[in-house]
């Protein structure tokens, strides 16, 4: 929610990380990808990573396990990298997905567009 912040956030994203992690091993298939944002969220960028990794092996459709993957490569700074796995991204979207736009952006799909309307 953004309310906590510092420690406290700190301490409660480890909380949560300690009972996903424990979750996990009951087998619920959800919970992976939840995981992965709380690592990404406590600066945890190499394991978030791991996990989007073996998540994209088993879904390598699934469009929220792109979008995470596109944050986690954002995280890096490798923005060219980004550039590449947009466009990879980019058909698993539904059209009316509000993320699509920036999606979109980061594909390049806009500079083509406006590249044809001249």
């Amino acid at each position: 929610s953004g309310f906590l912040e510092g420690p406290a956030r700190d301490h409660y994203l480890e909380l949560a990380r300690e009972a996903f992690e424990g979750a996990m091993e009951s087998g619920d298939g959800s919970l992976p990808l939840r995981l992965a944002r709380v690592h990404l969220m406590l600066g945890e960028i190499a394991e978030a990573a791991r996990l989007l990794d073996e998540l994209s092996r088993r879904h390598p459709d699934d469009a929220e396990v792109r979008l995470l993957r596109m944050e986690v490569i954002y995280e890096f700074g490798d923005f060219r990298e980004l550039s590449v796995y947009a466009r990879r991204a980019l058909p698993s979207l539904p059209e009316d997905s509000g993320r699509r736009p920036v999606v979109a952006w980061w594909a390049g799909e806009e500079e083509a567009e406006a590249a044809g309307a001249l």
